[in-house]
C-alpha cells in the first residue's frame, strides 16, 4: 500500500505517523478514494498531508487543508483536459 511506503519514508516519529495515517484515510474516504500504491493522485494527497502535518496539529484542519488543496489541484487538471479535448 502506498500509506507504507510513502509514510515510512517519511522522517516523523512513530505517534506523529499514525496520526497522519488516520488523516490520510480519513481524506481517501471523503474523496470517495481507495489507497492504491500506483495512483499518483493518492500519492499527492500522502505527501501533502505529511507536509502540512510537520506544521499543523489539528487532524481537522490538516485534513481540511488537504481537501482544498487537492480540489484545487484537479479543478487545474480539469480545466487543462477540456483545454485539449
Amino acid at each position: 500500500m502506498l500509506t507504507n511506503r510513502v509514510f515510512r519514508n517519511s522522517e516523523l516519529h512513530d505517534e506523529e505517523l499514525h496520526r497522519l495515517e488516520l488523516v490520510y484515510k480519513r481524506t481517501l474516504r471523503l474523496l470517495s478514494l481507495m489507497d492504491r500504491s500506483d495512483d499518483s493522485l493518492t500519492e499527492m494527497i500522502a505527501r501533502t498531508i505529511i507536509r502540512i502535518g510537520t506544521t499543523q496539529c489539528d487532524r481537522s484542519k490538516i485534513a481540511r487543508i488537504a481537501l482544498k488543496q487537492t480540489r484545487d489541484v484537479l479543478r487545474i487538471l480539469i480545466l487543462q483536459c477540456e483545454r485539449l479535448g
